[in-house]
């Protein structure tokens, strides 16, 4: 059972930054890898934890990892303001864009 909530399920991330690999979604979690621009891993998902947005993915030996994107802010109005470090997302399912970052 996975308990963290997911914002979209499955697709191919390219890196367009230098970009940690850690065990956990925890900033302060333990570095165990990069991926450098022009890489590319194929992802389970994307989730919210910790104030970041994260990239879900198995490892070839099954273990998970995770990867630090944008940061989730919420200004005092309870708006989300993102701070992207860049890359491109390419959608592999139906996903709503809306005019406002509104469920």
């Amino acid at each position: 059972g996975n308990s963290q909530s997911s914002t979209s399920t499955g697709g191919t991330h390219y890196f367009k930054t230098k970009s940690a690999i850690k065990t956990e979604p925890l900033v302060s979690a333990t570095v165990i890898d990069y991926y450098y621009p022009g890489e590319k891993v194929h992802y389970d998902q994307i989730l919210e934890k910790d104030g970041y947005k994260w990239l879900s993915y198995t490892a070839y030996n099954g273990s998970y990892r995770y990867v630090q994107l944008e940061a989730v802010n919420k200004n005092p109005l309870g708006h989300s303001v993102l701070s992207s470090t860049g890359g491109t997302h390419y959608f592999k399912t139906k996903s709503a864009i809306k005019t406002e970052p509104l469920v």
